[in-house]
């Protein structure tokens, strides 16, 4: 079996018709952070897709020195975990290989939608994602600068991506922008032909859709704890949902997100929740501590009053002089006053 290092494995869609030519190309991030590398999307049966990389059973970093005291994983320089795949052939088991990555591709849909409210919001760059959930920063909202405030064919936009945007936007095709722009513009008929506007609002309509489906698609191992009242765990879904996006859009549209009445009311419960729930923390954890010192100073092992230590006055006695009848007693007689 061969071993080698140049071959990696990529995962794309299940179909009959699997073209022998996928062209793989750049695109920008829908975040606008720039501290995220471009997109790696490709065209396939009219539907858009994305590379994604996952790695090989790789541990959280926190465990790190624990893995390498048990060496249940090896890391190289990169600090990447050392991890080989077996390729097979099942109709000849004998032409399989040995791959010396840990790193495999996957295909999975992407939605355009998430390029074009990047394009709405293009003045609101974020350097990184610690930007979004920084104090402070949820009401410096910049104002949104419209792509072009008038109704425009798919087409039209098309073209204006290309003029005032990013070159990659000539590598999608019409009739997928369309599909995109339905998501997040208004849209209007005339004449036969669908015209488009980027609207704000609908944005937000479109992405608050998106946390509600996230949450509907939550895993039941999702770590909530159970002791929270239905309604804040409920909240808490929708605050962890909205993060969830933070990788997917600009700062300012994350921010707008937010401060939708629907998730404002979610963030207000649960935070409101957690200020009551310290404070009776706090308030418990005094009765705990009252109540076990007095339990103590019952038994008396502590806090016993200490004995007042006696002082005692040193008296100094003064002999007294005996007057005696001797000879020369009467010398010293005492004289009348």
């Amino acid at each position: 079996m061969a071993i080698t290092q140049q071959k990696k494995i990529v995962f794309f869609p299940k179909d009959q018709n699997t073209s022998d030519k996928i062209v793989i190309f750049p695109f920008p991030s829908p975040s606008n952070n720039v501290s995220k590398p471009s997109l790696h999307l490709f065209i396939y049966n009219d539907k858009i897709y994305q590379l994604q990389d996952y790695s090989f059973s790789k541990s959280c970093s926190y465990q790190e020195t624990e893995n390498l005291a048990t060496e249940k994983y090896h890391y190289n320089n990169s600090g990447e975990p050392i991890k080989s795949a077996f390729l097979i052939n099942e109709a000849d088991r004998s032409e399989g290989q040995i791959i010396s990555n840990n790193i495999f591709q996957v295909s999975t849909l992407y939605d355009l939608a998430f390029s074009l409210i990047a394009v709405f919001y293009k003045d609101s760059i974020a350097q990184s994602e610690e930007e979004y959930v920084a104090k402070g920063t949820l009401n410096n909202l910049k104002k949104v600068v419209k792509l072009d405030d008038r109704f425009l064919t798919a087409r039209d936009v098309h073209d204006t991506l290309l003029d005032t945007n990013h070159s990659e936007w000539n590598m999608i095709p019409i009739n997928l922008l369309e599909d995109g722009l339905a998501k997040v513009a208004q849209s209007t008929e005339e004449g036969g032909d669908i015209y488009f506007k980027i609207n704000e609002e609908t944005i937000m309509n479109y992405l608050l859709e998106k946390v509600e489906k996230i949450i509907r698609n939550f895993p039941k191992s999702l770590p909530i704890p159970l002791e929270f009242p239905e309604e804040i765990q409920k909240s808490l879904q929708y605050i962890m949902a909205c993060n969830l996006l933070i990788s997917l859009i600009p700062i300012d549209a994350y921010k707008k997100l937010i401060k939708l009445p629907k998730i404002t009311e979610c963030v207000g419960k649960y935070n409101e929740y957690n200020k009551v729930n310290a404070q009776t923390m706090l308030d418990r954890k005094a009765l705990t501590d009252s109540a076990m010192k007095v339990g103590i100073e019952s038994n008396g092992v502590i806090d016993k009053k200490k004995p007042s230590k006696v002082v005692k006055k040193t008296t100094v006695i003064k002999k007294k002089v005996t007057v005696g009848k001797g000879a020369i007693d009467g010398f010293f007689k005492r004289q009348k006053k």
